[in-house]
């Protein structure tokens, strides 16, 4: 985030396609070793994100990739992770979802990162809905309504 605030020359606000996208790259790139190779599509709608927005949102991409990339493929396969951002229905709706073996129950958001995850959404007034099974797991935040749009 601050190298491309830093490059946009301003600290109020960032694009959250140039933002995301590079991020989810970044973490797609460093996990792909040949054992475990994780494609990533990106549908991540161009937006003005206030910083006090994006730190957290960020974080959150930051967490969920991670967890898709570690857990939800094992050793030796391949598999997909997607992230979308896009505005739905006047609210900013942030899904990652991957298609991998899905998520025990009972470990859900047991984590540090699980915690984060739900911390930073009510920081941002957002709500969050998980779904998982065999086929893999989504999980969507919903973000209220910008004030001003």
């Amino acid at each position: 985030l601050y190298s491309k605030l830093q490059a946009a020359d301003t600290v109020e606000a960032i694009d959250a396609a140039t933002y995301l996208d590079e991020l989810c790259h970044d973490l797609v790139a460093s996990v792909n070793n040949g054992d475990t190779v994780v494609s990533l599509k990106t549908d991540i709608e161009s937006a003005l994100l206030p910083t006090g927005q994006a730190i957290p949102i960020g974080i959150i991409v930051n967490e969920l990739v991670t967890n898709a990339i570690k857990f939800a493929f094992p050793p030796n396969t391949k598999g997909a992770v997607l992230v979308s951002f896009k505005r739905e229905g006047g609210r900013l709706c942030l899904t990652v979802a991957d298609d991998g073996k899905g998520v025990d129950p009972q470990r859900a958001d047991s984590g540090l990162g699980g915690r984060l995850v739900e911390g930073f959404a009510l920081q941002l007034g957002g709500q969050l809905e998980r779904e998982s099974g065999i086929h893999g797991t989504t999980v969507r935040l919903i973000l209220p309504r910008p004030e001003g749009s």
